[in-house]
């Protein structure tokens, strides 16, 4: 049975789109945007996509998204946008968010590669100087 909150695609691996609006797609499938209901949600999985080696530290986290909240209600709040995205991602990337050792990761599933437009872009960029 297809899954309701995941649309077909045609690229393979896990793609994730930042320019010209945020999508995210693998093996064929892609997530619409209704599924991203959790403003927080969404932040979470770009602010990963846009740190280096896709990783960050919890409380770095929950400081660029709650950065006025006491530590027990962001920690709370980290945990819960975790989950919603992990419910919104899995259907389509299975285990792609991994929380070890307080260091929150991106990942495309083994063998697999992890294509980001952003640094696809800013790599031609680089490239059309040269």
């Amino acid at each position: 049975m297809k899954d309701p909150q995941v649309e077909n695609n045609e690229k393979n691996g896990l793609r994730i789109q930042l320019l010209g609006g945020f999508s995210v797609a693998s093996a064929g499938r892609s997530i619409p945007n209704t599924a991203w209901k959790s403003r927080r949600a969404s932040s979470l999985v770009k602010v990963l996509v846009l740190a280096p080696d896709h990783r960050l530290h919890r409380d770095q986290i929950i400081d660029a998204l709650w950065p006025d909240s006491d530590l027990t209600a962001a920690a709370n709040n980290f945990h819960q946008t975790l989950y919603n995205a992990r419910r919104i991602l899995d259907p389509l990337a299975p285990g792609c968010l991994r929380l070890e050792e307080s260091f929150l990761s991106l990942a495309a599933a083994e063998g697999q590669a992890l294509e980001v437009d952003v640094e696809q872009f800013e790599a031609a960029a680089i490239q059309a100087k040269d």
